[in-house]
């Protein structure tokens, strides 16, 4: 999924994000013990029949058994999330950059003001936050806290995010890194094409052929936007004995150069782009702005 753009994380940010993700390892490593510890421990004293001897109820049996299972259950979550971090901070140099177009639709996990009331009528209050993300796409992507903050609340940005190690509800899996504003002459109204969405029916298709190479069976062809008559390089490919391997690539591309791609130089005419755009299952995204070379195998 990180293969398919150009950008790369600068020293600065590798370097400050590697930080961060080997204390999360730690972090979850060390909630991982006990949690593992005491569902392991418990387990095999209950096997032994050290916890509740002969005769003891069915329903407390269950219990215990649940509650030991439940924390062996989150001990192996936790130390699963602690290899997986360490893991991926020792890739972050060459991990890449992605990212989406869109408004700064904000959020919170918890927000709190601290009012301090001095003489006369004067309060001074402080915000808290304990976490904050960017919704997009009907998915969340979590900013630090003082990126947050120079986020304005209204406006079209692109969001450069990476993706990382997460599990629902303890690590969101796309961190957003940087953004920058997205400026179009006044007045100008983008077409429906120029947006990630794909609607069949926006356009005449052209099929270009099969790509073979490397035994993909790509599909090729030119799409024609009926509103604003741009043409576009489309290619999609599934490798049918890989889970979530779907994936799709469009592409603006001049009227003489389509007449001139074939199945077998499609994905190099991708790779010349300044972007395209991208999606699919293997990105686990309906769409997204990308470059470089496209990830077309498996």
């Amino acid at each position: 999924m990180t293969e398919n753009s150009g950008m790369r994380l600068t020293l600065q940010q590798a370097g400050t994000l590697q930080w961060r993700a080997r204390v999360q390892a730690v972090i979850f490593g060390f909630c991982a013990l006990p949690f593992a510890g005491i569902g392991m421990a418990g387990i095999a004293a209950f096997s032994h029949g050290a916890l509740y001897p002969e005769g003891t109820p069915g329903y407390m049996t269950a219990a215990t058994l649940l509650i030991l299972f439940f924390f062996l259950a989150v001990g192996l979550i936790f130390a699963w999330l602690a290899v997986a971090t360490l893991s991926f901070s020792f890739r972050l140099p060459g991990v890449s950059v992605l990212w989406y177009e869109g408004a700064p639709v904000k959020a919170t996990f918890f927000f709190r003001q601290q009012a301090n009331i001095g003489a006369g009528s004067s309060m001074l209050t402080s915000p808290k936050l304990t976490g904050a993300w960017l919704v997009h796409d009907g998915k969340k992507f979590a900013v630090d806290l003082e990126l947050f903050r120079r986020i304005p609340d209204q406006g079209t940005f692109r969001f450069h995010y990476i993706l990382r190690p997460g599990f629902p509800g303890v690590l969101t899996s796309y961190q957003i890194i940087g953004f920058e504003p997205v400026l179009r002459p006044a007045g100008e109204s983008p077409c429906r094409c120029m947006t990630s969405s794909f609607r069949a029916e926006d356009y005449r298709i052209a099929p270009v052929g099969t790509e073979k190479t490397n035994g993909r069976f790509g599909d090729v062809s030119i799409a024609t936007c009926k509103a604003c008559g741009k043409q576009w390089l489309h290619y999609q490919v599934e490798y049918e004995a890989f889970e979530k391997s779907g994936r799709w690539y469009r592409g603006a591309i001049a009227p003489e150069l389509a007449q001139t791609v074939t199945p077998e130089n499609a994905v190099a005419v991708f790779g010349q782009m300044e972007w395209y755009f991208a999606g699919g299952s293997y990105f686990e995204s309906s769409g997204f702005r990308s470059s470089g070379a496209p990830a077309v195998d498996p």
